[in-house]
This record gives structure tokens, sequence and C-alpha cells, in this order.
């Protein structure tokens, strides 16, 4: 069994810091973004946070507008990305979907929710597109 020490043990706590964890969900993020645009939608906003939720991606799909939520994994052997989506999650996005739907005076306006998963390296990652999730 390893040993460690004080300092491993700060070294290995720094490693995993929320910064390197919101880089690592922002690159992710922006493939997501990259592939989705590839896919012929256009980019609406990113990040959209209220005191409800966040909304990873906003895309226009023609005349749908399409909520992203994007998952990343590196490893897969305890389930894929996808699979990491709980439903108070998806409860949370729906709150903030209806909240940026409300802000913006849209009244009703054809949308769907989307799931970009991604799993693998970043610099190649495997990438699995879900359309329109259905919240009960």
């Amino acid at each position: 069994m390893k040993k460690y020490t004080l300092s491993s043990i700060r070294q290995l706590i720094q490693s995993y810091s929320p910064e390197s964890t919101s880089s690592i969900g922002a690159t992710a993020e922006k493939i997501a973004c990259q592939f989705l645009v590839k896919n012929k939608l256009q980019l609406i906003a990113k990040n959209y946070h209220c005191r409800q939720g966040e909304i990873d991606l906003i895309m226009q799909d023609k005349h749908e507008l399409v909520f992203v939520e994007v998952r990343y994994r590196k490893h897969i052997q305890h389930g894929n990305a996808i699979e990491t989506i709980q439903h108070h999650k998806l409860k949370r996005i729906q709150t903030a979907i209806n909240h940026y739907i409300m802000t913006n005076n849209l009244g009703y306006i054809p949308c769907r929710i989307d799931v970009i998963g991604l799993h693998g390296n970043l610099q190649q990652p495997d990438i699995n597109w879900i359309k329109n999730i259905i919240i009960d």
C-alpha cells in the first residue's frame, strides 16, 4: 500500500482544484458547441445562469430553440457521461429554461432539450448526441 506524505496529499488536492475541473468543463462545452455548429445549429448563448439553474448551451436549429446539457467523462467504467445526469439536474435545467423564456419574452416558441455526452481524451473524444430528451 502506498504511503502519502502531507505534501503529496496537498499536491493531489491541488490537482483536483475547481479551476482544473471548470477548465475541463469549458473545454468539453467548447467541443460540444463546435460539434453542434458543424451539424448546422447556431449558437445563441453559453452558460446561461439564473438562481434556479444553468443551461450549458442555447442553440437554434431552424425554427426551434435547443437547450443543451454537456457532460464529460474521461473513463466510462462506471457509466458513460450521459448516465451521470440525475433527475433533479434535469428539473433544474427545465426551470432555467422557463426562466430564460420568460426573461426574454419569447412566449410560445418550439424548443427541445438535447444532451451531448463526451468521453475519452478531450483531444478526440467520442461524442454521443441525444436529441429531444423528455423530463418526467
